[in-house]
């Protein structure tokens, strides 16, 4: 106020969470190499937000920035030949990108507690499409039993932090953002979701056995690729091998076991016709 600045302190009511960046340069740079050193700290800021896995809050991709970034930069004015360029075949690009992007994972770790370690998550992979921890529970729960429904409530971090589990559940989000982009074409959508919903059940249960049998489970009418719809067919699968997950392995109804030939060995459900 008045042109002093005074500290929020504890009352600041808004979360913090915009990324200022302040380059300083010990070169002297045209107007034009500052223009490019911008742009290379930007990128170099989206990819350490996209590494991270950080979601948008306001769309269902992953968040390049916030909406109040800014980039200051400061080079020393030598009276030398200034230095031309800061793209990404220069060695001033190259330096300011892996600073940025260092220093924004950096940040984003002491402010916010972001690291690789707690992304693993499955809620971190779909909470872009407004899950949460108590929407995945009921979502699932829907699926299973009151005794598998209280069982969950307490084995849920076990499963959320689970890697295999985290690994299947992303490629079915990267799978439903290569439809999204239209890189994938919608008529491969049933097959594509069955097969990756299949993997999730699996992950979940450890019984990778079964995997024909949950994909022949999974309810093709309703994949659908609305955020909504592929929440749902995501606590399916989940709710599927956590069904299992502590069951002892038994023959499948409607299918047959057959030993493989050749030295791969093991026994294998067929569907029966």
């Amino acid at each position: 106020m008045e042109g002093k600045f005074e500290s929020a302190g504890l009352e600041a009511k808004e979360p913090c969470g915009t990324i200022n960046t302040i380059l300083c340069i010990n070169m002297e740079l045209t107007p034009g190499a500052m223009v490019r050193s911008v742009m290379m700290a930007t990128e170099a800021k989206t990819a350490a937000l996209q590494d991270l896995n950080v979601n948008s809050c306001y769309s269902d991709g992953l968040a390049t920035g916030t909406g109040t970034d800014q980039i200051a930069v400061a080079s020393r004015l030598t009276g030398k030949t200034p230095l031309t360029g800061a793209g990404k075949h220069t060695k001033l690009g190259e330096l300011i990108g892996r600073t940025v992007k260092m220093a924004v994972a950096g940040a984003l770790e002491l402010q916010n507690g972001i690291t690789p370690l707690n992304r693993r998550s499955v809620l971190v992979h779909i909470e872009r499409f407004g899950a949460d921890e108590k929407g995945i529970k009921e979502g699932m729960s829907v699926f299973l039993s009151k005794e598998q429904a209280a069982l969950l409530m307490n084995n849920f971090d076990c499963i959320n932090s689970d890697p295999i589990t985290v690994a299947a559940a992303a490629a079915l989000v990267h799978m439903r953002d290569k439809f999204i982009q239209r890189i994938l074409p919608v008529t491969c959508l049933v097959e594509i979701f069955t097969t990756y919903g299949a993997h999730l059940a699996a992950a979940v249960s450890g019984k990778y056995d079964r995997f024909i049998l949950y994909k022949n489970r999974l309810p093709n009418k309703k994949i659908r690729l609305e955020k909504s719809a592929f929440l749902e067919f995501i606590y399916c699968c989940m709710a599927m091998g956590f069904e299992e997950k502590w069951k002892k392995n038994e023959k499948p109804s409607g299918f047959r076991q057959v030993r493989r030939s050749g030295n791969s060995g093991g026994i294998i459900d067929i569907p029966l016709n």
